[in-house]
């Protein structure tokens, strides 16, 4: 195994690289390695995979826009090289470039419909998309208590948004379909793993799920976030991702502290807090843990940085979803 160890500061400009370098070694020395090569000018005379290591390099160092300049070159040259489109627009998403990330997600897909990935975050796109409304829902959301100056939020009282029945079908459709699958997932997201399922994989939760965006998290999110943020009804909002996710005190824990790929997140609580100590969304501005009772929603600003709090006994389940929204309604749609 070669490690390479960096001796100079990575983000800085190519002038400035190879002056720190010159000091160092004498004024004759040159970079040859390929990142030095392809910010000269010589991409051209790189073979694909050095141009798309130098991409992935970019996107190690949280380089994001030499990532999408690096992978752009690339596509120039091979323009329905599927891995080159789904990681500008990753590039574009690890940026926190949200709209431009999808809209570049849905051309790859049609570029290289074959490609695994971008199969896959068309297929959510389509699961997710709702049609227009021609009036806004009547739900009247419940009442909640806001936190960091409206970058936060916690529905309360006796009526949650979602029901106990609704709670208990969508626990009951989740474990029928991780058994018949053989287990739930534990690696679709390689950086902040978690046990889960995705809504979009268990059809009867998916048709639920649909419902419940438009008529009542929708409104919930403007009630909190307000229409100028996503929408009149949250009709500006869309959701990248959603599933549902299961704590236990013998496996999963904890979820370490993060930030979502989203402009906005938001958690629905499908089981009573007598089933389990601990859990909630510990968010680190706030010093605490946001902990809704079963059928109540936490939703905060996506670039929070927060995590899952420990529990110590029992099985918390959630459902999660990672939203952006539109500048204007239908603005995203082709």
């Amino acid at each position: 195994v070669l490690v390479t160890i960096s001796s100079i500061d990575h983000s800085k400009s190519l002038p400035e690289r190879h002056e720190e370098l010159r000091a160092r070694y004498g004024a004759a020395f040159k970079c040859a390695c390929m990142r030095c090569e392809f910010e000269r000018g010589q991409g051209a005379k790189l073979p694909t995979e050095t141009i798309r290591a130098v991409g992935d390099l970019a996107m190690q160092q949280q380089r994001q826009d030499d990532a999408f300049r690096t992978y752009s070159f690339l596509l120039r040259r091979s323009p329905n090289d599927g891995e080159a489109l789904y990681a500008r627009a990753a590039a574009r998403l690890e940026g926190l470039r949200w709209r431009e990330a999808h809209k570049l997600f849905r051309q790859g897909y049609h570029l290289a419909p074959e490609h695994a990935l971008l199969a896959a975050t068309e297929k959510k796109r389509v699961a997710y998309q709702l049609p227009h409304r021609t009036a806004p829902p009547s739900y009247s959301p419940p009442p909640f208590d806001a936190f960091l100056g409206g970058r936060a939020f916690m529905t309360k009282g006796a009526e949650g948004v979602v029901s106990d029945a609704e709670c208990r079908f969508v626990i009951e459709e989740t474990e029928a379909h991780a058994a018949a699958q053989g287990g739930w997932t534990t690696a679709r997201h390689y950086a902040v793993p978690t046990t889960d399922i995705p809504v979009h994989n268990i059809p009867k939760v998916l048709e639920w799920f649909r419902t419940l965006l438009q008529e009542r998290l929708g409104p919930l999110l403007d009630a909190t976030f307000g229409a100028a943020d996503v929408g009149r009804g949250g009709e500006r909002v869309r959701i990248f991702d959603a599933f549902v996710v299961k704590y236990t005190a013998e496996r999963q824990r904890h979820l370490p502290v993060h930030r979502d790929q989203s402009t906005h997140s938001f958690t629905v609580a499908l089981n009573s807090s007598a089933e389990y100590d601990g859990g909630g969304t510990y968010i680190c501005e706030l010093g605490e843990a946001l902990r809704p009772e079963r059928g109540h929603v936490v939703a905060f600003d996506g670039e929070l940085l927060h995590g899952g709090e420990p529990i110590t006994r029992g099985t918390r389940y959630i459902v999660v979803a990672f939203c952006y929204t539109e500048g204007e309604e239908g603005e995203e749609e082709e």
